[in-house]
């Protein structure tokens, strides 16, 4: 028997939830109260400020006036009349919409998941759940919880209500009497204010002795979740946290079952000097924050890890913070990002936790330094040795081909500090390409030469130029590479950053950053969306359109006007701190009808 899971209605309901988006904070330290007594196998947690705010700042949103556009109605004709989507068919598994699921939540709500382990993991995940109601309607949460249940019988009758008392508490339970782990399909029960949802005794037992004891204390969790609030400038509107340290818990035991009595030499690297040399156990945590404010919807995302890290995670941190906005990108582009990355430091640290993976990772840089010697040059020295750590990306969207596949251009352009050593490397380079490695093509662009990869099949065209300042990688049509070019040496036209509402928008990040960047909303969901259309077409068995459950008639698109009428101007930087990496993005609206 397929049984139902808490997960499959009370996840639901959450994830539905962050389409939402609630204007202001009512119940953040309710939500504080709740981290210090989550259980410590905590895993993953959804916290949401206040339900009751989620349908009205949703329904005067610019996305529900987008949704209900005529050329929108046109587009997305098949996702609706086909009943497409986890939420089209929310009524069937809960026995009620989104708004009803959402009635009778007053105030914060707290999802858990919990994992002991792995294999624990994959027979069932634990999970909790804690939200304020109103004491004065508790009957009607009961009512509730029947519509929910009574679907879930629907589906599979042998399941049966039953209560129990715990700690002078009613326990109400939905489980398969024959079922012969005794595995519950949920429980419900009412503390004070407060309705306390799971689908195990044990989770149930532990938030409902909490909440009568008020047993709240520091723990790893609470004291990441205050860390997470710190970096995003106090309790979101909605957070996801993620415990890494329960993760590599987990990992650490599954890796001592699959290497326990393993003959020595058995396995040619040693899960446990990989896990190690990557330093997966850095990434301590991860939180998701989301908040609205006037129009403005903010985005941060924060990656906890100790001091000075030496693993993966150090790869996210940039190596300066001053960043210079060149002038030389042109105000149509879609998108344009400058960050300060050291290709020489990314390679030295890879090579490092290489070298830490123990006897056989020791062959890779032996036979890296026999390449190098057929190509003639250090690729570390040399070629990344000679670039400086300022990176500029920039991108431009040009509507659909005959296939519906999105056109699409990108310039991604890495300042030259050597320029001597850096043009003697891609000299090598070529003439080492030129020999069978690739087919190259040489060009003159506006009086530089350029490199371009053959096309294989219907892929995108690239190209490489070395210019006086920047080496540039471009795909797709060299259009944009060859304003950058013309902007550079003969401003022609206004720069992106000159833009007043790109002014505006990145004024509104915190300054400190190792990149910054901003994207047109519009234009990235327009060929976003057509390029998952275009995927879903080549997917084996997937007719296009009606592939993967995401169904749009890509003959009517609606049109750019259409898409920035709704959706702005998107700015993101990202911050290197002691013991964190954070991103933060800001999205604006569209000026709307």
């Amino acid at each position: 028997m397929i049984q139902r899971t808490l997960l499959q209605t009370t996840a639901a309901a959450f994830l539905a939830a962050l389409a939402f988006s609630p204007n202001q904070a009512s119940a953040a330290d309710r939500l504080d109260e709740w981290m210090r007594i989550v259980p410590e196998q905590t895993t993953l947690a959804v916290a949401l400020k206040n339900v009751p705010e989620l349908k009205d700042d949703f329904q005067s949103s610019n996305f529900v006036k987008f949704w209900d556009n005529p050329e929108v109605l046109a587009w997305t004709k098949p996702m609706r009349e086909g009943g497409a989507g986890m939420f089209s068919k929310f009524k069937e598994e809960s026995g009620m919409t989104l708004e009803e699921s959402l009635a009778p939540y007053t105030g914060a709500c707290l999802f858990v998941l919990t994992m002991n382990s792995f294999e624990d993991f994959q027979k069932k995940p634990d999970l909790g759940a804690l939200s304020e109601i109103d004491p004065a309607k508790v009957d009607e949460f009961a009512k509730h919880k029947a519509k929910e249940r009574d679907a879930k019988m629907k589906k599979a009758p042998a399941l049966k209500e039953t209560t129990e008392e715990i700690a002078g508490v009613t326990l109400n339970i939905l489980a398969d009497p024959d079922d012969k782990d005794g595995a519950w399909v949920d429980a419900w029960a009412i503390v004070g204010d407060v309705a306390v949802e799971g689908n195990a005794r044990w989770i149930m037992e532990h938030f409902i002795a909490a909440l009568k004891e008020n047993g709240g204390k520091d723990t790893t969790i609470s004291g990441h979740v205050k860390r997470i609030s710190v970096i995003t400038e106090g309790n979101s509107d909605i957070l996801l946290y993620l415990n890494g340290e329960r993760i590599w818990a987990a990992v650490d035991e599954a890796v001592e079952k699959q290497t326990a009595g393993a003959p020595p030499g058995a396995m040619p690297f040693n899960p446990k000097d990989i896990l190690a040399a990557l330093g997966l156990k850095e990434f301590e945590a991860l939180g998701l924050a989301m908040d609205l404010t006037k129009g403005n919807l903010r985005t941060d995302f924060a990656i906890l890890h100790p001091e000075r890290p030496a693993g993966l995670v150090g790869l996210f941190r940039g190596t300066s913070n001053e960043i210079n906005l060149p002038a030389f990108i042109p105000g149509d582009t879609d998108g344009a990002a400058v960050s300060r990355q050291s290709l020489a430091n990314i390679w030295d640290q890879l090579m490092g936790m290489i070298q830490k993976m123990g006897p056989m990772a020791m062959m890779v840089p032996m036979q890296l330094g026999q390449f190098e010697q057929g190509l003639g040059f250090s690729i570390r020295n040399d070629l990344l040795g000679s670039l400086d750590d300022e990176m500029i990306t920039a991108e431009k969207y040009a509507g659909f081909d005959a296939n519906g596949a999105p056109k699409s251009t990108q310039v991604v352009g890495i300042k030259i500090k050597d320029k001597a050593k850096f043009d003697s490397s891609i000299a090598a380079l070529a003439k080492f390409a030129g020999q069978g490695f690739a087919a190259l093509e040489e060009a003159d662009l506006l009086g530089h030469k350029m490199y371009t990869v053959k096309k294989p099949g219907d892929g995108p065209e690239i190209s490489f130029v070395v210019s006086d300042d920047y080496f540039y990688f471009s795909m797709g049509e060299v259009s944009l590479l060859r304003k950058l070019l013309n902007q550079a040496k003969a401003p022609e036209g206004p720069s992106l950053w000159d833009d007043a509402e790109v002014k505006d928008i990145l004024a509104a990040l915190p300054r400190e950053n190792f990149s910054v960047g901003v994207t047109n909303l519009g234009s990235v969901l327009k060929t976003g969306i057509g390029t998952i259309m275009s995927l879903q077409g080549l997917a084996p068995g997937g007719p296009k359109g009606k592939a993967g459950g995401v169904n749009f008639d890509m003959q009517a698109i609606p049109s750019d006007e259409t898409f920035a009428k709704y959706f702005g101007r998107a700015a993101s930087a990202a911050y290197a701190l002691p013991d964190a990496v954070h991103f933060r993005m800001i999205a604006r609206e569209g000026p709307g009808e």
